[in-house]
């Protein structure tokens, strides 16, 4: 294996795909040409830090209030323990704790359903 893959594959684990728009093209087999930080962004997983990033980014908000995880409640005003929020697939989903992100990474789907259900109620 040729060592700037292997380089790019460490940085990958540490930071993720999103940073590394050309390893994002590697994996997939093809380059997206113009644009392609925002098709990674929109694709691949990523911690959100701010509603500035949100909006810089343009994605759409799930806009859950419980954990899709451990169902519980999120609380938004606690400057001392502030919600995990992750974008997957163009929206930003929040939890009440990043161990809740991990869950989530390994069925996103299934977790998608549940917020939606509560989207209805």
């Amino acid at each position: 294996m040729d060592w700037r893959l292997r380089v790019l594959l460490l940085v990958s684990m540490v930071f993720g795909y999103g940073s590394f728009p050309a390893l994002a093209e590697m994996r997939h087999g093809h380059s997206h040409g113009a644009g392609t930080e925002q098709q990674t962004v929109t694709e691949e997983f990523r911690i959100i830090e701010s509603d500035e990033e949100v909006e810089a980014l343009g994605l759409e908000k799930a806009g859950n209030r419980l954990c899709p995880v451990s169902d519980g409640e999120i609380n938004f005003n606690d400057p001392k323990h502030k919600p995990a929020r992750l974008a997957y697939k163009g929206k930003v989903y929040n939890f009440c704790c990043d161990m809740c992100i991990k869950d989530f990474k390994k069925d996103p789907e299934k977790f998608i359903k549940k917020i939606e259900v509560e989207k209805v109620k």
